[in-house]
């Protein structure tokens, strides 16, 4: 039978059998405060909108800081990384906390890995991945190939690359749960 779920948010309204006969009972389960709370908060507009301007910086921050700023300005994109991963951290939790379909879910995993991801987007570890002026390939004092750094470095991007689909999936998720 059709359930009025979701239309008072402090109760899980839903339809169950009593017995073996086909009589129909409603029965109501008050859900936690906290859960409660958790809920309206991810759930709430505005934090979806912010949520998803975020997932949208996120996915052109680092490429914006390479092409458009200079170095000394890292440190900013990098705090701002930091505060998406923050944000993120705690959707994720307070999702966990009001969603009882969440927690382990597809979605769960979307929202860990991109949010994992975000390593990446950070000036100190994207850094650590490119081999600078003095390293070169064959450089080594046995006189072999060394292309170590050069293999980190092409992990890096498409380590980088493969954050930014699953951020975009998380985009487009954002974009569906807002309408």
């Amino acid at each position: 039978g059709p359930t009025t779920e979701g239309t008072f948010p402090p109760f899980m309204v839903g339809m169950t059998s009593s017995g073996g006969s086909r009589q129909n009972t409603l029965s109501i389960k008050r859900m936690p405060f906290g859960a409660n709370l958790a809920r309206r908060v991810v759930d709430n507009k505005v934090v979806m909108a912010f949520t998803t301007l975020l997932t949208a910086y996120a996915l052109i921050s680092d490429d914006l800081r390479v092409i458009c700023t200079d170095k000394p300005a890292d440190s900013k994109f990098d705090i701002v990384v930091v505060v998406c991963m923050v944000v993120f951290l705690l959707e994720i939790l307070l999702s966990s906390v009001g969603k009882e379909d969440y927690t382990w879910s597809f979605f769960f995993w979307l929202d860990i890995i991109s949010t994992a991801t975000l390593v990446m987007d950070l000036s100190a570890v994207s850094e650590s991945f490119v081999p600078t002026e003095g390293d070169s390939p064959t450089s080594s004092k046995e006189g072999r190939d060394d292309s170590s750094s050069l293999r980190n470095g092409r992990g890096a991007r498409v380590a980088a690359k493969a954050g930014r689909v699953v951020r975009v999936l998380r985009l487009l998720r954002g974009l569906k749960l807002y309408k």
